[in-house]
This record gives structure tokens, sequence and C-alpha cells, in this order.
């Protein structure tokens, strides 16, 4: 009972009335066991599973069934090109990056019709994955290899290194050193004037596969001295491109390359 101090002693108390439960109707048959189960499944895992898909340079292996007894007539693999494309047997060139590995599946299903009586048997395996990368090296917060899922600007590599150390990095004599067909053992090297980027008055450069961008120290004239020390124990991440560019700036130290 509650006692109101304004009300005469002689009134009767006051009777807080009884919470009223909420009519909650029952769900219908089966419902409460879907949604208990779904509900303890985004407990146990609230972010959706990532799908695979198929980048340049990755490589599938696409069998074909000819019968009930998983008797296999056709067992190939094939990478995927620079354009996006396989080319499975019989078949023009099938573009499959940027699917799944379920979307690929029909989408030879539907090409093989034309050579099949359905239902057609197709499995699609993944044998090796090839991530594109760019190198970022020198005066940054953390060197590292960026992968290249897409087109990437030297500043957004820049960005992913974490930056240039400040007060150490040059950023207005970035290197960007990239491999040259035609040109021998030895790489291309470019000066890149992040600072004027960085305000909108620079170029802007997307990078390519392979291409290393290296911070040199504010104030050392002699930069490829320093790179070819951090090049040199990188040989094997670097490929072609560490193992080029390393000889070209040992005999080039003075600094006389192409872009300086």
């Amino acid at each position: 009972a509650l006692v109101d101090p304004w009300l005469p002693a002689d009134a009767p108390p006051v009777v807080a009335p009884a919470p009223q439960a909420p009519v909650i109707a029952a769900p219908a048959p089966g419902t409460r066991r879907r949604s208990v189960a779904a509900a303890r499944g985004a407990t146990r895992n609230d972010v959706p599973p990532v799908t695979f898909r198929f980048a340049v340079g990755d490589v599938m292996r696409i069998s074909i069934w000819d019968d009930e007894s998983q008797t296999g007539t056709i067992d190939l693999e094939q990478r995927v090109l620079r354009d996006g494309t396989v080319t499975p047997i019989w078949l023009e060139p099938v573009r499959v990056a940027g699917l799944s590995i379920q979307e690929v599946r029909d989408l030879l299903v539907d090409r093989y019709l034309l050579y099949y009586e359905p239902p057609i048997r197709i499995t699609i395996a993944v044998v090796s994955v090839h991530a594109e990368r760019a190198f970022v090296l020198g005066e940054v917060g953390a060197p590292t290899a960026i992968e290249l899922t897409g087109p990437t600007t030297a500043l957004q590599a820049l960005a992913q290194a974490g930056s240039a150390i400040p007060g150490v990095g040059d950023l207005e004599r970035v290197k960007l050193i990239r491999n040259c067909e035609g040109c021998g053992s030895a790489p291309r090297v470019y000066t890149l004037n992040l600072s004027r980027t960085l305000v909108g008055r620079g170029r802007t450069v997307t990078l390519q596969p392979g291409d290393v961008l290296y911070v040199p120290t504010r104030g050392v004239i002699n930069w490829t001295r320093d790179l070819g020390a951090v090049l040199a124990p990188l040989g094997n991440l670097l490929g072609s491109v560490g193992s080029a560019a390393t000889t070209y700036l040992a005999i080039d130290e003075a600094g006389n390359n192409n872009g300086n």
C-alpha cells in the first residue's frame, strides 16, 4: 500500500495495481525450434562467412564426370588469366574472376550443355591462390607487402604501410621501382613527390603487381646504397624485381639512375 502524506489520516490506503503480463500469442508449430536454433547460431557466429571468389592468378581444377559411377572424362587445371578468364576444353574463354566456386560450376554446367546430356556432373576445386602484391619499404611505419585486390594508388599503399615516419621519411623523393619489359635485367626507377600528391597538386600513380615503393631517409642523398641493403635480404619475397633492383642499385651507387 502507498501512503500519501497530503491525504487525511482516515483516507483509505492507495493500492498500486498489479502489473499486467503482456499477451503473447503462441507460435505456430515448429517455428519456435527454428527461431531458437537461429538465435543460437547468431550467438556463436555473428559474422557471416566469407565466400571465396576467384581472382587473377588463382588456379582451379575442373572435373567433368561422364556417368554416375564418377568416372572422370576431363580433369584439368586452369589458371585465371589477367583478363579474368579461363579456357576450359571445347569452350570459348569464360570469365570467372569475382565468381564463387558454386557460381563457376553453374556457369560451366550451362556452357557444357552444348556437349553433354543433362544432368552434367562438374566439380570445381581451388588448387592455389595467387595474390598480386606490391611492396612498401623504407622509412614507413610498417614495411609490408600490399595485396592488390583492386586499383591501388601509391598513396593508398603508403597508408596501408603506416605512412612515412614523421620527420624521417622523405615524401618528396619516394622511389617507385618497376619491372620494365624489354629493358634487360634493370627495372625502371621513378621519383614520386607524394607530398604534392597529398595536397592534390601531384600526379596519382596506380601501382602494378611487383612494384616496390621505397620511402628514403630525409636528407640522405645516396638513397641507392640504403635501398640496396633493404632489398638484399628480400630477394625471395620480391622475386625478379628484388634481384634485378639489388643488382642495378649496387652498380648505380652514385644515384645516376633513371628518374633521379
